[in-house]
């Protein structure tokens, strides 16, 4: 059996169980494509997504995540995040499962926990601690919110940020702070569940992880004029 199926069958077994275990509330399925994108940027083009989907309870969940690009029909990125969800106030939860990085050189599993609700001022925060073998930790803060314009029109920033323990050379990867993404969408409320948006994204390497990249007559930084949708159900 390929070893990178083991860490998900360990998941949905943690996650079955935890569900078993449940009251009579009824079991709801939510999924939420927060991005479905085209990005142009300076010399290239790409196709990006980030989805999550949990399916329990208001309590407890189940829950799935995907996030990556596709270049040229090559996928350049893509991360998967398999675990169980437990409300631990009315706006916080804590998360704990799988992730999965699938790089192209090579893929990284690793076990996560997570803190995930809403900040004061109603900033959406993620923040996700990953171990893997061999002593390889991570630390990933995602950050989000909603200025609402008008009815119809809201302006949501966002900015995520990676550190990583050790150097992963064969990823292009540098221990420490490995950059950010920053971003500004522009979204219209064309239904309550569906939203068409426009706007810019930054992505900019630092310290080893862009010395790595320039090594590999790659860029540090880039900027892109994104254009997608948004919705749930």
């Amino acid at each position: 059996m390929n070893k990178g199926i083991l860490p998900v069958l360990a998941a949905c077994i943690f996650c079955h169980a935890a569900l078993a275990e449940m009251n009579d509330e009824p079991l709801l399925l939510y999924v939420n494509a927060d991005e479905l994108e085209w990005r142009s940027g300076d010399t290239d083009h790409k196709l990006a997504w980030d989805i999550d989907a949990w399916y329990g309870t208001t309590r407890d969940r189940a829950i799935l995540r995907s996030e990556g690009e596709i270049e040229h029909g090559n996928t350049e990125e893509f991360e998967t995040v398999i675990g169980y969800s437990r409300a631990i106030t009315p706006f916080w939860n804590a998360n704990a499962g799988w992730h999965g990085d699938w790089q192209l050189n090579k893929p990284r599993h690793w076990a996560t926990v997570e803190w995930e609700g809403t900040a004061p001022g109603f900033i959406d925060t993620r923040l996700q601690l990953l171990a893997a073998s061999g002593g390889r930790y991570s630390v990933r803060i995602k950050l989000e919110t909603e200025w609402q314009l008008s009815p119809q029109w809201e302006l949501v920033p966002g900015l995520k940020t990676d550190w990583y323990s050790k150097d992963d050379n064969r990823n292009a990867i540098g221990s420490g702070w490995a950059g950010f993404d920053a971003s500004l969408r522009l979204k219209y409320r064309w239904h309550p569940r569906v939203r068409p948006y426009a706007g810019i994204q930054l992505n900019r390497l630092a310290g080893d992880t862009a010395r790595l990249a320039r090594a590999g007559g790659g860029r540090a930084r880039a900027l892109s004029v994104v254009a997608g949708l948004s919705f749930w159900f």
